[in-house]
């Protein structure tokens, strides 16, 4: 099951990081994705770039993986290319399988200063 967090706002042309995500197990130990076998972790952002819908790769830190965290961020560069409102997600693959863990919504304010 995909875990849907709260909006997150985005000002283009700052540094955005998404709050740092902790999955944790029934006992409250953190979720090792290492032994369970999930690597290659990504996470892009959709949304109306141009009138066309576009996908943006955000920077995702799985340093923490074993423990269960993350840490999703965009750079000024990529959020001054977002340009609307969005979606984004977090997934990653164990083998053949891939696995959508995380999505949200973005909500978009355009900056002042160039």
């Amino acid at each position: 099951m995909v875990k849907e967090i709260n909006p997150i706002a985005v000002y283009a042309g700052d540094t955005v990081v998404f709050p740092q995500i902790h999955f944790l197990q029934a006992d409250h130990a953190g979720y090792d994705f290492d032994d369970q076998g999930w690597s290659n972790w990504r996470a892009y952002w959709e949304g109306p770039v141009s009138g066309t819908k576009s996908k943006i790769p955000l920077e995702v830190d799985d340093s923490g993986s074993a423990e269960g965290r993350f840490i999703v961020t965009a750079d000024a560069a990529t959020t001054r290319a977002m340009r609307g409102n969005g979606t984004w997600d977090l997934q990653a693959e164990r083998g053949d399988e891939v696995r959508t863990w995380l999505r949200g919504k973005t909500i978009y304010t355009k900056d002042v200063t160039p």
